[in-house]
């Protein structure tokens, strides 16, 4: 009877053993298929975030990475006088500049392009290499000359080495009425006279041009262009009569001349 007892016992056994072995490669294939269930999830989620909850953020750092903008100066308004003649005016130079890097990267020896561009500019070599030898992307050159002076940049085609236009601020009265017309800086701002006290009107809305670049930052010359087009200035007429300025200011300087005055202003 006892020997009974224990052999049911012992199959009893064996057959929970087996059951306990049948059991364990499902509990692996459960654990398994939870793993890959939550890694795919989090990987969904991640998928999710980066397309959609962080998509703008992205946008913005990969267009900052291969886009580069720059800014178009407006035409500053003019000053006229009541009879229409120009008092103050924007015209159109040429504003040269390198990026040190292009030169850098081609090998190119930037005391063989200072040495072109020395005539051109009428600056010595010695004075331009230094510039083209920088760390940089950009640099300036020389800011509104001739535009006769940018052609012949152009033609020197030389790597690294760029135009743009940029406006330089004339008087074709020189010094008449300077002193209520004012003047303004290589920057296009007013400094001081009308140029200061109506620059919000004379400036105008500057423009941009995005350009697209390669990863080491050279800009893609093929690649298409966005440009969103600068607002002029105002331009503003005066009382002021320029042949009646004249005058004036002809007899003042001859009266301060006359009475030996350290100086004087007339404004008609």
């Amino acid at each position: 009877m006892a020997s009974d007892v224990l052999a049911v016992g012992a199959c009893a056994a064996a057959a929970c053993g087996r059951a306990v072995a049948r059991a364990r490669p499902g509990r692996r294939l459960s654990v398994f298929l939870a793993a890959y269930l939550l890694l795919t999830a989090a990987m969904c989620w991640r998928l999710v975030s980066v397309q959609v909850v962080q998509a703008a953020e992205y946008r913005g750092l990969a267009e900052r990475q291969t886009q580069r903008e720059l800014e178009l100066p407006a035409r500053r308004g003019r000053l006229y006088d009541r009879d229409g003649d120009p008092l103050a005016m924007s015209l159109a130079a040429s504003t040269i500049y390198a990026n040190p890097q292009i030169l850098r990267d081609a090998r190119i020896d930037p005391m063989s392009v200072a040495v072109q561009l020395a005539p051109v500019l009428g600056r010595p070599a010695d004075e331009l290499a230094p510039l083209l030898r920088r760390d940089a992307q950009f640099v300036f050159l020389g800011r509104q000359l001739p535009r006769q002076v940018g052609e012949q940049v152009v033609a020197l085609d030389l790597p690294g080495v760029g135009v743009v236009s940029e406006p330089t601020r004339v008087y074709p009265g020189g010094s008449l009425a300077a002193q209520v017309v004012g003047f303004a800086g290589v920057d296009n701002t007013g400094l001081a006279g009308l140029e200061d006290q109506y620059d919000d009107l004379l400036a105008g809305s500057p423009g941009q041009l995005r350009l697209e670049r390669a990863p080491g930052g050279v800009t893609i010359s093929a690649a298409p262009r966005e440009v969103l087009p600068a607002t002029p200035g105002t331009d503003l007429v005066l009382t002021l009569d320029r042949q009646i300025q004249h005058h004036a200011e002809e007899a003042l300087a001859t009266a301060v001349e006359d009475y030996g005055a350290e100086g004087g202003s007339a404004v008609v």
